[in-house]
């Protein structure tokens, strides 16, 4: 008795102390990881855990623990994820899916999402920062995003499920990696959202998606200007870009259906820069923007107090309103028709102002056309064709 007593501590024990290199070996094996870090851990909280994954992507994650609201009164869920800080780290590739696995991922993935659903009623997430850099998420550009407290949250009655994503700020910034601009902002953002998402237990698929956003700020600097006419659309192949065409006409299709936006006091800022001396901002303040579809399936966006002004204050514009109204099928018809409305528009220019804007305008149309032939005389197909004078 003395022998199997002592060697079942032994076993729990040696279990006890190797317990981060037995869960790494599992999730490197099941979710198809490179290598896996585990730092001090035990039944309830792990400290810090790295997992590489095979096409790039690295996560980091840092104090995770396990609560229930049996043991808490202020959690409301059976099981409670509680993260300190996430970083996610990633490249966008290309990845080959062939025809077989997708028909085959697509007769299990109803089931799959079924029972990631049922799961989700119980458990809610809490995480205070995270932050994710990815690399050509945009192309020739990095894109850094921080979250700061997401919270998790799921709810069920009979027939539907309802996941609620809460997030105090989220700050962005898009950097450009091009040789001519390196590591020049692009655009800024900020703002607080809260996303609600209703999902159907028969399909599984989302039904409704709400979205609001509280004070968005959005810094833009004339370096996207540059980036935007380098990679414009009607520079690249024109079979893929018609394919992506026909996907993206869907997805708004389907995204208009069942989609609805609100957004209260957005602000949008763009830096005009003609030397280091001469800069300008010019500033956009909306009150609010809602969106949705209405009972005559045509899409309604509207907008409320919109208000435009210069640096100098001499130019401005005002409107108390603005709406527009359209037909989901718009995207497949030839003709449509659009309603617009301007509600009390009132518009100032200054002479100094348009002048002054007018000299910028011709002075970004030299810079931009220098960019675009200091990026064709790099050019791959360029340089070939050299070679083989």
């Amino acid at each position: 008795m003395f022998i199997f007593i002592f060697t079942c501590v032994i076993i729990i024990f040696i279990t006890y102390r190797n317990f981060g290199w037995l869960i790494s070996r599992i999730i490197a094996s099941s979710c198809g990881c490179t290598s896996v870090r585990f730092g001090r851990c035990g039944f309830f909280y792990v400290t810090h855990f790295k997992m590489c994954f095979r096409n790039g992507v690295t996560v980091e994650v840092n104090d995770l623990r396990l609560s229930s609201s049996f043991v808490n009164s202020q959690y409301t869920k059976p099981l409670m994820v509680m993260i300190d800080d996430v970083r996610f780290e990633g490249e966008r590739k290309q990845v080959i899916v062939g025809s077989d696995a997708v028909r085959k991922n697509s007769t299990s993935l109803i089931t799959y999402k079924k029972r990631i659903l049922n799961w989700l009623q119980y458990v809610g997430a809490i995480v205070h920062t995270t932050n994710i850099v990815y690399l050509e998420a945009i192309p020739e550009c990095f894109l850094h995003t921080t979250f700061e407290l997401l919270q998790l949250d799921g709810y069920r009655d009979l027939d539907r499920m309802q996941l609620k994503l809460n997030c105090r700020l989220v700050q962005a910034k898009v950097f450009s990696r091009a040789r001519s601009e390196r590591n020049s902002s692009l655009l800024e953002l900020s703002l607080r959202s809260v996303l609600s998402v209703n999902f159907a237990f028969i399909s599984a698929e989302p039904e409704d998606i709400v979205l609001s956003i509280s004070n968005p700020l959005l810094c833009i600097s004339d370096a996207l200007l540059n980036y935007y006419y380098v990679h414009s659309p009607w520079s690249k192949n024109r079979s893929s870009s018609n394919s992506r065409s026909q996907q993206s006409v869907h997805f708004i299709r389907w995204l208009c259906g069942h989609f609805k936006l609100n957004v209260d006091n957005i602000e949008i800022r763009y830096a005009a820069a003609k030397d280091a001396e001469s800069i300008r901002h010019i500033s956009a303040v909306v009150g609010s923007i809602t969106s949705k579809m209405d009972h005559k399936k045509s899409f309604l966006v509207s907008l409320s107090t919109i208000s435009v002004d210069d640096t100098a204050k001499r130019s401005t514009f005002k409107c108390d309103g603005f709406g527009c109204r359209f037909p989901v099928d718009i995207f497949n018809q030839v003709e449509g028709s659009v309603e617009v409305h301007v509600f009390s528009p009132f518009l100032l220019i200054s002479e100094d102002d348009l002048s002054w804007w007018a000299e910028y305008v011709c002075l970004m149309d030299r810079r931009i056309t220098a960019v675009k032939r200091f990026a064709d005389d790099f050019s791959p197909s360029v340089e070939g064709i050299r070679a083989n004078k």
